[in-house]
């Protein structure tokens, strides 16, 4: 697969971690929790268990895993809520579209997690600092809730810078970094290093990361066996184990808000043109082609549609999915201005139902014309754009 990963050696990985995600998820539906101690878990006085505690309720010594009854002592005036799992999926959900409209090399940890690899993205999306800034912001406003985002070289590391800086915080270790940050911090903060490992560790005389890092290999595999290995790597910093993407992505897409509200269909024309050179630029860095597109327009009083349509034959040409797409914006805009009479606040664009590319030999010439001509364009414009930035080169309006 073709990816723009190789462009620069400075590997940055993204830990982004809603905070408190049950209890946050709680609060958007219900504002009076906020700001109060919250336990979600089972209600149970003899056999529930604490699933999520707000950070007011963990001052009293209440942690997930805890028996509610003990939770319920230590905190008697904290609010029990029960848990509400196809809630929390829904939102869970929510999160990880917003990820993927960024990146598609993302492997989600549960529901309030995940990886991103964001390497080789400043072109489009500024410095790591400033695209992590972006997201928080963006799932703050649409999702309602704080999110944790570490930047390192390496999973593990970005795990732990996320862990580190919460509630709702921001920490990017500097490339070259990583065991400097590391070295000081205790073991335990270590992904995979429950109490078993820390106990064995503890009697190596290693509490630091930075004595486990300079610990022999000999040592640590009569010890620990394998996994005593794989901690050093990771005590080192020099973990390459890469973000799994799920083979089968769905879909992917971006989106754009307007900065006011417009009813011109020119400007709205020249969005989803932006749109779809951003989201084919992903498209041809999975080296895949999509049948199937997606317009999702949101209007003025906040009223959401979407509009499908699938061509015969997969395509990832600019030209091609533009046409299709602008087609359908253009026959809402246009229903809307004999309607309501609405502006437009959102456009965004979405392709899915993917083919290898090399699969598919030729395609549909209703749509395409001539295939070596349009392939060959494409081609280039993709091969420009991944060493020189996405906004090196742009394509007009279209018809």
């Amino acid at each position: 697969m073709s990816n723009f990963h190789s462009l620069t050696q400075m590997k940055r990985i993204f830990h982004i971690d809603l905070d408190a995600f049950f209890v946050s998820a709680e609060r958007v539906r219900d504002p009076s929790l906020i700001g109060i101690p919250v336990v979600v878990g089972g209600l149970s006085t003899s056999r529930g268990v604490v699933t999520c505690a707000s950070y007011e309720s963990r001052k009293f010594g209440i942690n997930a895993g805890m028996p509610v009854s003990m939770a319920k002592r230590l905190c008697p005036s904290s609010i029990f809520v029960p848990i509400d799992l196809k809630y929390y999926k829904n939102i869970s959900k929510q999160f990880m579209d917003i990820l993927s409209e960024y990146c598609p090399f993302l492997e989600a940890l549960g529901l309030d997690e995940a990886y991103m690899d964001m390497t080789g993205f400043e072109p489009l999306y500024g410095c790591p600092t400033t695209s992590a800034q972006m997201l928080k912001r963006r799932i703050s406003k649409e999702l309602g809730i704080p999110a944790s985002v570490g930047i390192a070289s390496s999973k593990p590391v970005a795990k732990i810078a996320s862990a580190f800086c919460k509630p709702s915080g921001l920490l990017e270790i500097p490339y070259g970094k990583d065991f400097e940050f590391l070295a000081p911090l205790p073991v335990g903060k270590l992904p995979g290093v429950g109490s078993s490992t820390r106990r064995k560790l503890r009697v190596m005389g290693l509490q630091t990361i930075g004595e486990l890092a300079c610990t022999s290999e000999m040592k640590l595999s009569a010890r620990l066996g394998k996994v005593g290995l794989s901690l050093l790597e990771v005590a080192k910093g020099l973990d390459e184990s890469p973000v799994i993407t799920e083979k089968d992505t769905k879909s992917i897409g971006r989106e754009f808000t307007y900065q006011k509200d417009s009813h011109d269909i020119s400007y709205a024309r020249k969005a989803l043109r932006y749109l779809v050179e951003q989201v084919c630029f992903d498209l041809r860095s999975q080296s895949r082609k999509a049948k199937k597109i997606e317009l999702k327009l949101r209007w003025s009083d906040y009223v959401t549609l979407k509009r499908q349509t699938t061509s015969k034959a997969p395509s990832n040409s600019e030209d091609a999915l533009y046409g299709r797409a602008v087609e359908l914006l253009s026959r809402e805009m246009e229903a809307e201005a004999n309607g309501k009479g609405r502006s437009l606040r959102l456009i965004g664009f979405r392709l899915s139902e993917f083919q290898e590319a090399s699969v598919q030999k030729s395609l549909s010439t209703e749509l395409l014309g001539d295939l070596n001509e349009l392939e060959n364009l494409g081609s280039a414009l993709f091969d420009i754009r991944k060493r020189f930035g996405l906004d090196s080169i742009r394509r007009g309006e279209g018809p």
